[in-house]
């Protein structure tokens, strides 16, 4: 059990197509990304098996997506290991706190895209795996 916190989710975003125009993917703080988005940035130019991310945070929670190509996502938390591959821009990964993700690109070209809660800010970034495993195995008070 995770002690009832939020574990990382696949989230399947509105998409809306027309032959002559393309699709286009809506992402709407609320509705889709649970939390305000203070904070984008994009990862591109990637080597293919280049590793990405391999941290945590303790307060910030993420939303991922996969603009081009495909990229493969470890997320450990509480509760264990998931892992998720995304490779279509109306699907998106949703990172709570707490969470150790990391990033591999699968193909040339990938482009990921992520949507933060919070600025950037060192102190909230846990680099460490084996202290984040002691921090997640502590018991909540």
């Amino acid at each position: 059990m995770n002690g009832g916190r939020r574990r990382a989710r696949i989230v399947t975003l509105p998409e809306f197509r027309e032959t002559d125009r393309g699709a286009l993917a809506v992402a709407a703080c609320g509705a889709q990304v649970p939390f305000t988005v203070r904070r984008a940035f994009t990862i591109y130019d990637l080597p293919q098996d280049a590793e990405r991310g391999g941290h945590a945070h303790h307060l910030c929670e993420q939303f991922v997506q996969c603009a081009a190509g495909t990229v493969e996502l470890m997320a450990e938390d509480a509760a264990g290991t998931q892992s998720f591959r995304i490779g279509r821009p109306h699907t998106a990964l949703y990172v709570p706190p707490l969470t150790w993700l990391s990033l591999t690109p699968v193909e040339p070209g990938t482009v990921i895209v992520v949507l933060a809660s919070d600025d950037f800010d060192e102190a909230d970034y846990i680099r460490d795996r084996a202290a984040f495993q002691a921090l997640i195995k502590a018991p909540r008070r």
